[in-house]
């Protein structure tokens, strides 16, 4: 959980007057309320602090519950959102593919292969892999994932 609503209602309760808390017991609430809705640790009071807390639980309770409800819900809406424009892409890609005609997809291709024959992609891959090699022994700090994209293929939307 990253965050929580503290109600007003925390804070009049804890501070009120008339509960006869110290300050060092007031600390130990606000404490013992963050710990139990960040790390779901309960607090093992005793006397009024336990009546003032055991009175904040169910409002704590509440407070988690929406706060974990909404974080699922903003996780679920960004999946989603990220699924729709992948799929809105491709749909995209694929109807600018549809819209050219066969000949000029076929001329795409030869213009493909006579600007970029096998042997001559394999000498400036080769080139690429040397002047990226030097480049990194240069700037030894600067550091990065460098994936071929066969791999990068195989990763799902998780990785």
């Amino acid at each position: 959980m990253t965050g929580f609503t503290f109600l007003e209602s925390y804070y009049t309760t804890i501070s009120d007057g008339e509960n006869g808390l110290s300050e060092d017991e007031k600390a130990r609430l606000y404490k013992a309320i963050i710990e139990y809705v960040f790390a779901d640790v309960m607090p093992e009071f005793k006397g009024i602090l336990r009546v003032v807390f055991s009175v904040l639980l169910p409002s704590l309770d509440k407070s988690k519950t929406r706060s974990k409800a909404k974080q699922n819900k903003i996780k679920s809406k960004t999946k989603s959102n990220q699924k729709e424009m992948k799929i809105k892409t491709k749909e995209s890609f694929d109807f600018q593919r549809e819209k050219e005609p066969p000949q000029e997809k076929e001329r795409s291709k030869e213009k493909d292969i006579l600007l970029y024959p096998p042997q001559e992609k394999e000498k400036n891959k080769s080139l690429s892999i040397k002047g990226q090699a030097a480049f990194f022994e240069e700037f030894p700090q600067i550091v990065m994932d460098n994936y071929d994209s066969s791999v990068l293929a195989e990763l799902s939307d998780d990785d």
